[in-house]
């Protein structure tokens, strides 16, 4: 285990000016992904100019949460989430889904992580929603951090090649 940041840790909504520190951390994580998922990276720029275009829209919504943690006043972690419903076919519940959950590399390991999550369920729980939900990949190392928060396997996605 990484030893604990000197710096003490602020978490902080992203600001309007700051879209493209959130694409990049975007980014980086689906660059991660790339290293424990089965779908290959598409290294296009166009669909990055479509996410910016998302989170420009989004990062001032008040349905949305683009909270930033930083260190000695630098960005280092990001959680991206949302407050939504079920949908129409469902019993109507308001869920907070997780979108992203990013950590720069040198500062995993070391709570950064949980503190964000435990933030965005606060969050969400001020909004109204009595469910959180994320999506991960089956190989992905953080899923025993959402699992000591209390996250768990609802469903599977099954794949096979034609």
């Amino acid at each position: 285990m990484s030893p604990p940041d000197p710096s003490p840790l602020s978490l902080r909504p992203a600001a309007e000016a700051e879209v493209g520190l959130v694409v990049d951390m975007i980014r980086s994580m689906v660059s991660d992904m790339g290293v424990f998922g089965p779908d290959p990276i598409c290294e296009d720029e166009e669909p990055w100019a479509e996410v910016s275009e998302r989170v420009e829209t989004e990062i001032t919504a008040p349905s949305h949460l683009f909270l930033v943690a930083e260190a000695a006043e630098t960005p280092i972690g990001l959680v991206e989430a949302r407050r939504e419903r079920t949908h129409a076919v469902f019993a109507p519940k308001e869920l907070l889904h997780v979108s992203a959950v990013y950590v720069r590399p040198e500062h995993r390991r070391r709570g950064v992580a949980t503190q964000l999550l435990r933030e965005t369920l606060t969050w969400g729980k001020e909004q109204g929603c009595v469910e959180a939900q994320l999506n991960t990949l089956a190989t992905n190392p953080a899923r025993q951090l959402y699992a000591s928060l209390g996250f768990a396997d609802v469903r599977t996605e099954m794949r096979r090649q034609l």
